[in-house]
């Protein structure tokens, strides 16, 4: 019907191209100069051999970054600037407390990404997207469509970390589909019933810590990169 050929024309729009450009900025790998993104000195480094160690050292300073927020990438969750920014829990706080969370998920295991969250969550660390539930984000309109799910929001924020950002880096493995009509999260929300996903990330089913993302994480000591010999 009309509906269902409007969900799946919808545009996810794209992962990694966007998220490229932002990651190397956070790992120091590249910075803007004149309008123009240019590789550091770190960055040429990286380009001319792979090393686990200045890769992990990038990925730390990933972790650290709070400039910019991965739930800013769920677009139609509105109220994410201006006066709303304050109620938001630093960004940089937030990877760091999952950080130390992803630790009891096990390398080299294909979980789906619902198991994935409740290890997280298990593990006791803070990383709610709000310091408290103060009604700031919405869909559609504040006063029709307030977002006072505290568990959807967080669950949108790691899904967006987990593909646009860790997986872009390749220190998880994913399974992916169009995330068209899913609604895994906030599907009881007032306000989506123009909308065919909350998210791109919505689609994001299954994942797994590799051996790169152990190590450059802390979880291992060392990454011997081993080429995979295919089927």
């Amino acid at each position: 019907d009309f509906k269902d050929d409007f969900f799946i024309s919808a545009d996810a729009g794209p992962v990694r191209a966007h998220a490229w450009g932002v990651v190397v900025q956070q790992c120091g790998w590249a910075k803007p100069r004149s309008g123009v993104l240019m590789l550091t000195a770190d960055g040429q480094a990286m380009l001319r051999g792979f090393s686990p160690e200045a890769f992990r050292a990038g990925v730390m300073k990933f972790l650290g970054d709070g400039e910019f927020d991965e739930l800013h990438r769920v677009n139609h969750i509105r109220g994410q600037s201006g006066k709303g920014r304050r109620w938001l829990r630093d960004p940089g706080l937030r990877k760091a407390a999952l950080q130390e969370a992803m630790s009891a998920l096990p390398p080299g295991d294909w979980l789906a990404y619902e198991d994935a969250r409740r290890i997280i969550e298990a593990s006791g660390q803070e990383w709610d997207v709000l310091t408290e539930d103060a009604g700031v984000l919405y869909f559609a309109e504040l006063r029709y469509g307030v977002i006072n799910d505290m568990g959807g929001l967080n669950s949108q924020f790691l899904r967006t970390l987990f593909l646009e950002s860790f997986a872009t880096l390749g220190l998880l493995d994913v399974g992916y589909v169009y995330p068209h009509s899913l609604w895994p999260d906030l599907g009881d929300s007032w306000g989506i019933d123009d909308l065919s996903f909350c998210g791109r990330c919505d689609g994001l089913l299954y994942v797994r810590l590799n051996s790169l993302g152990a190590y450059a994480l802390g979880y291992a000591d060392r990454h011997e990169f081993r080429a995979d010999p295919g089927p």
